[in-house]
This record gives structure tokens, C-alpha cells and sequence, in this order.
């Protein structure tokens, strides 16, 4: 029998602030009455608030770890991931103002999306 005995403290001590840190995301997301969202680089869904998913009629949870292809239908998806090239690749706002047509509701919606930068930039 071989035993092994080795030190976790400093890994209990990360995930319980990346647990601390997920929660003040999600308080921060959920204190915005508007639908509001966070991206990886990837484009994948990584956070999305209650007001996203009552406004495009999803369960909760639904867009966790998806894309724009994965969530919205052809042309209005296609056009997401085009906006979020370009957020991506200059690193900057952008705000774009549309009439469109969202779960039945046809009107003038404005979408600003930003680049959030960590320590390495």
C-alpha cells in the first residue's frame, strides 16, 4: 500500500474565491432590469440574468456554455456573432440601435457591448 498526503489548502482557497467572485457577477448581472449577458472569447454564453431570459422566452440555465448558433435562429444569430467580431477584434463599445423583432414585439432596441478586459489585458 502506497499513501500520499499533500497540502490543499491553497486550492480550497482558490475555488472558494472564484465561488465569492461568480456570486457578486451574478448579483451585479441580476441587479440590471434589462437583459444583460457575458461572453468568453469564444462567443459562448458564460452568465446570462433573468431579464435575458424572460425577454427571449428560455429556461433558465438554457444558454450556459452556448453560442449565438446554438441559441437564436439563422439570420438574428448571424448578425449577434457579426457584432461581437467586431467588439472582439477592435477591443471596443459598440452600440447598435435596431428595429427588430423580438418574441413577437416588433420596436427599437439598443444593445451595447463591450470588451471586459482581465490583469493580462
Amino acid at each position: 500500500m502506497v499513501g500520499v498526503m499533500q497540502d490543499v489548502t491553497q486550492r480550497h482557497d482558490i475555488e472558494r474565491a472564484l465561488a465569492v467572485s461568480q456570486q457578486r457577477r451574478d448579483a451585479l448581472l441580476e441587479s440590471i432590469p434589462a437583459p444583460a449577458w457575458l461572453k468568453d472569447r469564444a462567443g459562448r454564453f458564460i452568465a446570462v440574468n433573468r431579464a435575458w431570459y424572460q425577454r427571449f422566452n428560455k429556461d433558465p440555465g438554457f444558454a450556459i456554455g452556448r453560442t449565438n448558433a446554438e441559441v437564436f435562429p439563422g439570420p438574428f444569430a448571424a448578425e449577434r456573432e457579426r457584432e461581437d467580431r467586431i467588439v472582439f477584434e477592435t477591443r471596443k463599445e459598440q452600440r447598435i440601435e435596431r428595429m427588430t423583432r423580438v418574441n413577437g414585439d416588433v420596436g427599437w432596441f439598443e444593445t451595447v457591448k463591450m470588451p471586459v478586459f482581465d490583469e493580462k489585458g
